[in-house]
């Protein structure tokens, strides 16, 4: 509609056009992502053969952290002793505190015991370059993506939905 009008106004038919922005514009709702299903949450946990991915991805599926909460996470946020972990400046920019299931904690010493240096993050990049900086949200999304056709997935998911089980 708003073409027509500008369209009747460039040729002196119409004065003003009576569509005011953004006043009058149609609100498409957005997509919503998909969780996947338990069958397809489970065939993707038995390809991961990292330690590391594996903590990364039980962090989104049983503590509901997003892709950025993960890469930036310190260990500092962590109390181990209480199995919570916090997570500042959330979404909303809302503080909050998560408690940690017995798997994620149990893979979470396990990476722990693992690293070699005491690292600030918890999953902090193997690039000497960025010394010491956080593993990149699109790292772990490309780290979702490789393990998704070797799980036998062929829809396609990203780290930022839910895997509910």
């Amino acid at each position: 509609m708003q073409g027509f009008f500008l369209f009747l106004g460039n040729r002196g038919g119409l004065a003003q056009s009576p569509i005011q922005l953004p006043r009058h514009q149609i609100l498409v709702p957005a997509r919503l992502p998909k969780p996947m299903a338990e069958a397809e949450v489970v065939a993707f946990f038995r390809v991961i053969d990292a330690l590391q991915d594996r903590t990364m991805f039980l962090f989104m599926l049983r503590c509901g952290l997003r892709v950025s909460e993960v890469s930036s996470l310190r260990w500092a946020a962590l109390d181990m002793p209480q199995g919570t972990l916090r997570v500042n400046n959330s979404k909303g920019q809302v503080d909050r505190v998560v408690s940690l299931s017995p798997d994620v904690a149990t893979a979470l010493r396990q990476w722990h015991g693992l690293q070699r240096t005491a690292a600030d993050y918890v999953f902090p990049s193997r690039m000497r370059r960025k010394g010491g900086l956080p593993l990149g949200a699109r790292h772990i999304r490309n780290r979702m993506l490789r393990y998704l056709p070797l799980a036998g997935s062929t829809k396609r998911y990203g780290p930022a939905l839910p895997m509910y089980i």
